[in-house]
């Protein structure tokens, strides 16, 4: 694991240790020395800040003067592919599966019906979505 920026996951290896107030991501310029940054950071907690001693600022995305502060490894979360994530799961919960789990499961069983389940919802929502419409 290397150290990276928050913010955009920019590799950090050449920002002088320890950090500076002043340090900023050479891509997308958010501050360094923030609490995102920091290994006490956990958005779960009620101040965000794990540090019992530590005052924490208001913006954890702003840089500050924090003592306390220490540079961590994993603070780059990438939206985009842990929202495409848990869109796929929710689709996958909708329609009975992933393509793999359907492909898997009609190859292990010789007696399946002669419709499978991506029909099955396929059909369900063609009748939903066809309904008469009375005028």
């Amino acid at each position: 694991m290397s150290f990276v920026c928050w913010n955009c996951g920019q590799d950090l290896e050449q920002i002088p240790r320890p950090v500076s107030r002043h340090a900023q991501c050479p891509k997308c310029f958010e501050a360094l020395h923030s609490c995102r940054m920091c290994r006490w950071y956990n958005p779960d907690v009620t101040d965000q800040c794990e540090d019992e001693r530590a005052d924490p600022p208001t913006r954890r995305e702003s840089a500050n003067f924090c003592e306390y502060f220490k540079p961590r490894l994993d603070a780059f979360v990438d939206k985009r592919s842990r929202e495409a994530q848990a869109a796929k799961s929710r689709l996958d919960a909708l329609f009975g599966g992933s393509d793999d789990a359907t492909t898997q499961a009609s190859s292990e069983d010789t007696t399946a019906p002669s419709v499978s389940r991506e029909d099955a919802a396929k059909a369900a929502l063609e009748a939903l979505f066809s309904s008469p419409v009375k005028k």
